[in-house]
């Protein structure tokens, strides 16, 4: 599909999923939208580690906001499993079945890892369409203003061929400043140029064009009949948000910093597991290579102290995992009313 449009794109995703064309939003990451008449290849995301994000606008539809259920598998029981290790006679196999219960607190570490980034990550795409419109309202206001530039750009140019291009016009260019105290040609030269003739110099008179014309096509994505049926939708969004349920959510990039702060502390307690199940796993190959009985009962008291930190971390990353579901639903609790 690299080669294929966006809009393409959409097909074979209405195709596979019986989202409407229509009903759908992809988005990179960050929030930014993607236009349906480029290349898919034209953006670096569509990977495992960068991937498009599709929205089906179907859910904004129904009556109730959508559920936030996320599909985990049931936690195992470590605490009981933690203490049937305990009062074990110092033997090998005693040690492997700590080395054992490690490898599990790892593994369910990074489960939960992986459960508390996709939600969290979710939260912060969903704020990226609530913000949507203070985005479009902003445009809608620059828009004349931009095609009225356009259209006389022109007659710009002209104006801009007749302003001299003085030296202390470049005094905050360091470039400049240096290649003129190096030869007094380039300052005998800009004296006698137009602003027009110096830009044109370094830019190009065709590389101006490009971008006046790359403008005007973008201005142009938005024909009348596409803004007067977008503002009537923008209108019935302002309507919609006078009323009490649709008011501002407080404190959403509070909460949103909040959920960054708690993807930090899973991210850590990950790696304590790991760094754990690693230690005990190290110190289970000393033993068996030794055979010594003596070190053996060490290394079980120790191992004893390290599965109770082990077994604190999962509590603490399984419950990260319970507040971010819990998070995500207040989120679709809030933000569905104002974008129906």
């Amino acid at each position: 599909m690299l080669n294929k449009t966006v809009s393409e794109l959409k097909l074979q995703i209405e195709k596979k999923t019986d989202i409407p064309v229509n009903k759908q939003v992809l988005l990179v990451s960050g929030g930014g939208h993607l236009d349906p008449f480029k290349a898919v290849s034209c953006y670096c995301a569509g990977t495992d580690t960068s991937p498009f994000f599709l929205f089906s606008k179907r859910l904004i539809d129904y009556p109730e906001p959508p559920s936030a259920y996320f599909d985990t598998r049931p936690d195992i029981d470590f605490t009981r499993e933690h203490h049937r290790t305990q009062g074990m006679p110092p033997t090998i196999e005693a040690l492997n079945v700590r080395v054992s219960l490690a490898q599990q607190y790892s593994e369910n570490a990074q489960y939960n890892l992986n459960c508390i980034d996709i939600l969290i990550n979710d939260q912060h795409m969903m704020h990226q369409a609530d913000i949507f419109e203070n985005d479009f309202r902003r445009y809608l206001n620059g828009r004349e203003d931009s095609i009225n530039l356009l259209n006389n750009f022109n007659d710009i140019m002209v104006e801009i061929s007749k302003i001299p291009m003085l030296p202390a016009l470049l005094e905050n260019n360091s470039e400049e400043r240096a290649r003129m105290d190096s030869s007094t040609n380039d300052v005998k030269n800009i004296v006698h140029q137009s602003l027009l003739e110096w830009v044109t110099a370094r830019q190009g008179l065709t590389n101006l064009e490009h971008i006046v014309e790359h403008c005007e096509n973008s201005l142009k994505q938005f024909d009348e009949d596409i803004l007067n049926s977008v503002l009537l939708e923008v209108s019935a969004m302002n309507e919609c948000s006078s009323r009490s349920d649709c008011s501002e959510i407080k404190g959403l990039e509070h909460r949103l910093f909040k959920l960054a702060q708690m993807m930090d502390e899973s991210k850590r307690l990950a790696t304590e597991q790991y760094n754990l199940a690693d230690t005990i796993k190290m110190n289970h190959a000393k033993a068996a290579n030794e055979g010594d009985v003596s070190v053996i009962s060490v290394l079980l008291a120790s191992h004893d102290k390290q599965l109770e930190m082990m077994n604190k971390n999962n509590l603490g990353l399984c419950d990260i995992r319970n507040r971010s579901i819990l998070a995500k639903q207040e989120l679709c609790n809030n933000l569905h009313p104002r974008l129906k």
